[in-house]
Formats: structure tokens, C-alpha cells, sequence
């Protein structure tokens, strides 16, 4: 096969799968094959067998991320599998969210992020914080967790991978392990709670599109009132003992994502 006809076939399917057109891109580098020098010179045979293997996935709607083994989020490269959520663009918004109150780190802030998943919103925050404030970066505490082992483990190759693994603390509980009172005893007095939890309700889960319903972990999709009830509780317990909490948290609502914070 051509490497013409190979990215006239990667796109044909990426359109039938309603894929923006710049994830050609992300398959061809993929597969290795450069764009620039598409002609009709035939295809290497490890370059024709990844092609084969990766249109036989996208026919059986296997996300284009798990395929690539990565996926792009707040402008960085983020190793995911099926361990975890794809992140989506929408959530850029709850970080973006959490670098508006970059005001109040002056004096020291522990940022808390909930349900991490491949950790696409702590590591986002950190690496932002890290480049562009610097003296915020080394004045703030960063925190994640997730129920899921498997979950913490992309999260924790994610963080090497852009050098953050010694400024983050990973932890695997339900929501915040309460009982660890050393490690409440170290938060700042200004504390952020961050999450996107699972908020898909249950009855709108067989209604998802096949990539994500057959794919995507629905431990990190499906609603559990319990985990906001949790937060909920856990914030309150922070602001009982002294701590200044704002809690940023993506909540789905009518199909439609949004923040809510609370001061």
C-alpha cells in the first residue's frame, strides 16, 4: 500500500467517525508517516502492519488517544490507556479556573485534585504554575488521588515524564484518605479542592457514543452521589479546622459541563 492511499484511508474512516481533522495528524505520526512526503512509494512493512492494526481499531470505534497512546491537554502530552478518562478540551476550563485564584497563593496553597485519572488537571496547574510563576510554583502543595491503582499509575508516569513527580504526593483513596492526619497537618491554610468526578448520570450511560461507553473506564463515568457528598464533607472538614477552601468542580448538567465554586 501507497502512503497516499494510506492517509486517504485514515481520513476517510476518521471522517466516518466524526474525528476533528487534525487527529490525522496524530495517526500518521503514529504510524510514521510524514505528511510532508506522502507519494506513492509503498509502505515500509512495519509502517503498513501499524496501519492495518490501527484501521481494524478505529472500525471497532476504539478511541483515537488509546490508539496513539496519548492525548493532548493545556497545550501537553499525556500518556493514556483505558485505566483512565481521555481528558477533553471542556475540562482546560477547570484549570484555567484554578490559575484565576493564583492571587490568593502568595502566602502559600495546597491544591487538592480529586479523582485524578491520568492526572491531566494537578500536572497541567503545576507544569503552568512552574513555567509562568515560578515563586507561586515552589509556594504551593500539590495533591492528588484516585480509588483506581491502575489510574494512579498513568497519573505517576505522567508527572515524571514532565518532571513533576518530586512536587506532586499521589495517593489511592475514596475521594481523601481522612484518617492520614500527619498529611492534613502539613495543607497550607488556603486550601483548593479540584475534581472532575464521574457525573454521567446512570441512565444517560447507554445513551454514550460507542468509543466511550465500550472504552472508557465507567468507574470514572457513571455518578456516584457518594463522591460529591465526600467532597462536600471533606471541604467542610478543612474549613472546620481553620483552612480557607474553594472548591473547583466540574459537574455535568443537561449534557453540558460547567464549575462551581464555592468560597
Amino acid at each position: 500500500m501507497t502512503s497516499e492511499k494510506a492517509v486517504r484511508l485514515l481520513a476517510e474512516s476518521l471522517k466516518k467517525h466524526k474525528y476533528p481533522a487534525n487527529y490525522l495528524d496524530m495517526l500518521l505520526e503514529f504510524v510514521g508517516i510524514d505528511f510532508v512526503s506522502v507519494d506513492n512509494s509503498e509502505l515500509l512493512p512495519d509502517q503498513h502492519a501499524t496501519l492495518s492494526h490501527t484501521l481494524w481499531q478505529l472500525s471497532r470505534d476504539v478511541p483515537v488517544e488509546y490508539i496513539t497512546g496519548k492525548a493532548e491537554f493545556y497545550g501537553l502530552e499525556f500518556a493514556v490507556d483505558s485505566r483512565v478518562l481521555i481528558p477533553r478540551p471542556f475540562t482546560e476550563e477547570v484549570v484555567a479556573t484554578v490559575l484565576s485564584e493564583r492571587i490568593k497563593f502568595d502566602s502559600g496553597v495546597t491544591i487538592v485534585d480529586i479523582a485524578t485519572g491520568s492526572g491531566a488537571i494537578i500536572l497541567a496547574t503545576a507544569a503552568t504554575l512552574k513555567k509562568e510563576f515560578p515563586k507561586l510554583f515552589k509556594k504551593t502543595q500539590f495533591i492528588a488521588t484516585d480509588i483506581s491503582s491502575g489510574a494512579l499509575e498513568v497519573a505517576k508516569s505522567n508527572a515524571k515524564k514532565l518532571k513533576l513527580d518530586k512536587n506532586i504526593q499521589f495517593f489511592e483513596a475514596d475521594t481523601f484518605p481522612m484518617e492520614d492526619t500527619a498529611l492534613l497537618g502539613t495543607f497550607a491554610q488556603r486550601v483548593i479542592i479540584v475534581s472532575n468526578p464521574p457525573y454521567i448520570y446512570p441512565q444517560e450511560y447507554a445513551k454514550l457514543a460507542p468509543s466511550v461507553r465500550l472504552y472508557e473506564p465507567e468507574l470514572a463515568l457513571v455518578r456516584n452521589e457518594s463522591v460529591f457528598m465526600k467532597i462536600e464533607d471533606f471541604g467542610g472538614i478543612l474549613r472546620a479546622t481553620g483552612h480557607i477552601v474553594t472548591t473547583i468542580l466540574e459537574d455535568g448538567k443537561a449534557g453540558k459541563a460547567f464549575i462551581r465554586v464555592e468560597n
